[in-house]
This record gives C-alpha cells, sequence and structure tokens, in this order.
C-alpha cells in the first residue's frame, strides 16, 4: 500500500483533506515561551516530543493546527503514542522551567479541548 501525506498528518481526517509537504508543528505554541529562555532550551532539547507532523494545509494554509480544538486533538495522539505518564512528566518537566504555576500546561488543560 503507497504512504500519502494523510498517513504522516497528525490532523489527518480532521475538517479537511490531507495535502502539501509535512511541517513540523510545536504542540506549545512558541509565543508561551517567550520570556523563559530555559523552557526554550527544555522544548528544543525534547523536539521528539514537543514537534508533531502536520500536512502544510492543516499549518500553514488554513491555521487549522493552531485552533484549540485541533491542539487537543494532537494532545489526545500524543497521550496515545506516548503514555499519559511520560505526556505528564514531559510537561512537568516544561512547568518546571517556569517561576510560577503554568496551569495551561497541564495534560488536563491541554485535552480539554
Amino acid at each position: 500500500m503507497e504512504e500519502t501525506i494523510g498517513d504522516f498528518c497528525r490532523l489527518r481526517g480532521y475538517r479537511v483533506e490531507c495535502c502539501g509537504k509535512i511541517d513540523r508543528h510545536h504542540l506549545i505554541d512558541k509565543s508561551k515561551l517567550r520570556g523563559c529562555k530555559a523552557a526554550q532550551k527544555y522544548v528544543k532539547a525534547n523536539e521528539a516530543f514537543f514537534l508533531v507532523s502536520v500536512c502544510n494545509t492543516h499549518n500553514a494554509q488554513t491555521k487549522l493546527a493552531d485552533t484549540k480544538a485541533a491542539q487537543g486533538t494532537m494532545w489526545r495522539q500524543q497521550v496515545k503514542d506516548w503514555g499519559p505518564e511520560y505526556c505528564e512528566d514531559m510537561l512537568e518537566g516544561l512547568r518546571a522551567c517556569f517561576k510560577g504555576d503554568v496551569p495551561e500546561f497541564r495534560l488536563e488543560a491541554l485535552l480539554e479541548a
């Protein structure tokens, strides 16, 4: 069976048909990491976890990958692929980079969409 772009897109089947090249999409919005060099370094060091494959249609053309609902879909897939404990641990490591609590980086908050 021949593989298609949709076979690699984390949002396959979500609202529009997959098309275009595969982009790497940040599960955590980079703007939320601004001003925290430790968090930026942590995400970069753990790109295998925090970056997912999304087709260009879902990412750049329609910006659907940035919607809260799509983020929830991608996080649910992340839990399925990596396991809830590992996801919690990765997010705990990210939260530890900040001075105060960052409740939006808790797994239950990310899965809410």
